[in-house]
């Protein structure tokens, strides 16, 4: 069973290289990205790659032994979480924490390869059918937030999203203080403007599964509450303009 990796980029600097391998310039549009280059590709499986994300020749090799031999369901769509993020800026271990804890809170890890409800957009593995029969990304939406509307119209559809929890990938983000707060506002107002509405996770829900999560320092716990803060502020503000507007 044949598989493509679609890996948007700035340019052509992924330390994989195969066959199957199709590399897209995203110009800031990741989604664009993606569909050109899942209209490229020939293969039945598509595993997209962000250029942050660091996909290892092993870990390449892995996922398709696994397709090859375990007759993964075609009819879910699959996603890892990030390695987490023990070095570099304060911003980019909070921001690494807020990704991880999204999935994990998203579902019960309970058994293999569990059920959730998010999955990050800078890996995921999904067969051509259940691509094509979605329409792909929405272009609309260019990046933050696009891997949430596509899981939500997947739900609706019957598709599940589940986690390949026998590895994790790396998501090289080193954020300064700016580019936390940009993050924080974009997201939430594209989920304001887009109404995509996440699995509610809520702070009690944080503490009573916290054995689950990594443990925060004082300092990257106050970065995340500053994080959600500015989100349900964008996504009000995006709510506001969106029905003044209709």
């Amino acid at each position: 069973m044949q598989m493509t990796v679609i890996r948007s980029c700035a340019q052509n600097d992924s330390p994989l290289q195969t066959e199957n391998l199709v590399e897209v310039s995203s110009g800031g549009h990741v989604t664009k990205a993606r569909n050109r280059g899942a209209n490229v590709a020939v293969s039945d499986w598509l595993l997209f790659v962000d250029e942050d994300c660091t996909l290892l020749p092993e870990q390449y090799d892995r996922i398709q032994n696994i397709l090859l031999k375990e007759n993964l369901d075609t009819n879910c769509i699959w996603g890892v979480n990030y390695a987490r993020q023990r070095v570099g800026s304060l911003w980019g271990r909070a921001y690494n924490w807020i990704q991880r804890s999204w999935v994990r809170l998203s579902g019960e890890m309970r058994g293999t390869r569990p059920s959730v409800e998010n999955l990050l957009g800078g890996f995921l593995l999904i067969h051509r059918h259940v691509f094509s029969d979605l329409g792909g990304f929405s272009e609309k939406i260019p990046w933050g937030g696009e891997e949430t509307e596509f899981l939500r119209r997947a739900k609706k559809k019957g598709y599940q999203a589940r986690l390949l929890d026998e590895f994790e990938i790396k998501h090289q983000k080193n954020l300064n203080f700016g580019g936390f707060l940009r993050r924080a506002w974009y997201q939430g107002y594209a989920r304001g403007l887009w109404d995509l509405k996440t699995s509610n996770i809520s702070l009690f829900d944080i503490w009573r599964r916290r054995g689950e999560l990594d443990r925060l320092t004082f300092f990257e716990f106050l970065a995340c509450l500053l994080f959600g803060a500015i989100m349900i502020f964008a996504s009000s503000i995006a709510k506001v303009e969106k029905r003044l507007h209709d």
